[in-house]
C-alpha cells in the first residue's frame, strides 16, 4: 500500500507530465505557424478567462496580450479576491464567450464547478484546442472522454 506522501509525490508527477505535453504540442503548432488566435475567432471567442494561472495559464495569457482576443479575467482557486483581474472562480463574469481551463489533471473537477457556480459560458480545456490545431490527442484526453 502507498504512503499518502508516495501518493502526492507520483500525482505532482503526473501533473507535471501533462504541462510539459502541453508545451510540446504548443511549440509544434508555433513552429508549423498554426494560429491559436485564428481558431479562437473562427469559433467566434472575442472574450475569454483562463482558468489556471500556472504555467500554461501564463503563457497564454502573454500570446493573447496583443491580440484581438481579450482576456477578461484570469480564475483560479488559489485567487482570493473577487474585484479586479485575478478572480476567484466563483466571481465567474457573465459576458464571456469561453473559460479556457489549462489544467488539464483538474479538468472534469474545474468544469463541475463552474457549472455549479452558473458558468453559461463555453467551458474548455486548452488540450483540446490544442488537439484540433495539431490534430494529435495527449494520453490524458484519452483517460478525460
Amino acid at each position: 500500500m502507498k504512503s499518502m506522501k508516495q501518493k502526492e509525490l507520483e500525482d505532482i508527477i503526473v501533473r507535471d507530465n501533462l504541462i510539459i505535453e502541453s508545451l510540446v504540442q504548443w511549440v509544434t503548432i508555433e513552429h508549423e505557424r498554426k494560429d491559436i488566435f485564428g481558431l479562437f475567432s473562427e469559433m467566434g471567442y472575442r472574450k475569454i478567462a483562463i482558468y489556471g494561472y500556472g504555467h500554461l495559464g501564463k503563457l497564454l495569457e502573454t500570446l493573447l496580450k496583443d491580440s484581438e482576443i481579450r482576456v477578461v479575467c484570469v480564475l483560479d482557486r488559489k485567487f482570493k479576491e473577487t474585484e479586479g483581474y485575478h478572480l476567484s472562480p466563483t466571481a465567474l463574469p457573465s459576458d464571456l464567450d469561453a473559460v479556457i481551463v489549462t489544467n488539464t489533471y483538474f479538468y472534469r473537477e474545474i468544469r463541475d464547478g463552474l457549472l455549479k457556480n452558473g458558468c453559461t459560458s463555453e467551458i474548455r480545456m486548452l488540450d483540446e484546442l490544442l488537439f484540433q490545431l495539431w490534430g494529435s490527442k495527449t494520453q490524458w484526453m484519452y483517460y478525460l472522454h
